[in-house]
């Protein structure tokens, strides 16, 4: 893949300036079935940002400070929000890139233990060559995913997960996209310098 997918369309690799490539930029993590019936909290939280105009003030101050991307690695089941995220590109002037695929088991969607991973694969792809859907919705944008990301919450991939890893697999190898991946919650494994994560482009 010789091109970098955003929000507001494909762009060269030397367009994108300094990225910061693991954010979220909308999201909501009461979505996640541990939260489910939780009230929304009266202020900021770690995972919870839908205040559009909020972010796009803070993008702003980004490209202030010479920032120029910014990978979302917000999944459908946790609160994606491209048509939120293109008017914030729009306002600010950083490229986003949108991502598609699936989250922790506890954040993906109900639907993804009734589908295959030929299916799973298939609505992958089709979020990258089509569009996304709407946050929450089975409306589908034309805003293209410009990543693939798969998570484990477990020492090991298994359960819902592994299908989600193999439906992620399946998708890069029809569509050359990107895929990242990282561990989650208490299993964190940490190494000298960071987290460990895996971001894997193909240019």
């Amino acid at each position: 893949m010789s091109y970098i997918q955003t929000v507001l369309g494909p762009i060269e690799p030397d367009k994108l300036g300094f990225t910061l490539p693991h954010e979220h930029i909308i999201c909501d993590y009461l979505l996640c079935r541990s939260r489910a019936n939780r009230k929304k909290p009266q202020w900021g939280t770690y995972m919870w940002f839908d205040n559009a105009e909020v972010m796009t003030e803070e993008l702003k101050i980004y490209r202030e400070d010479c920032g120029g991307a910014i990978v979302d690695v917000t999944c459908y089941g946790w609160g994606r929000d491209p048509v939120a995220l293109r008017q914030i590109s729009k306002e600010s002037q950083v490229h986003i890139v949108a991502c598609t695929g699936f989250y922790v088991e506890n954040c993906m969607p109900d639907w993804v233990k009734y589908k295959t991973v030929d299916q799973l694969a298939g609505w992958i792809e089709r979020e990258i060559l089509t569009g996304c859907n709407a946050r929450q919705s089975e409306e589908v944008t034309d805003i293209k995913a410009g990543i693939i990301k798969t998570s484990v919450s477990r020492s090991t991939y298994s359960h819902l997960e592994l299908k989600g890893l193999k439906a992620v697999a399946e998708a890069h190898m029809r569509t050359g996209m990107p895929i990242t991946s990282h561990n989650s919650g208490s299993i964190r494994y940490e190494v000298e310098g960071g987290i460990l994560e895996l971001s894997y482009w193909s240019f």
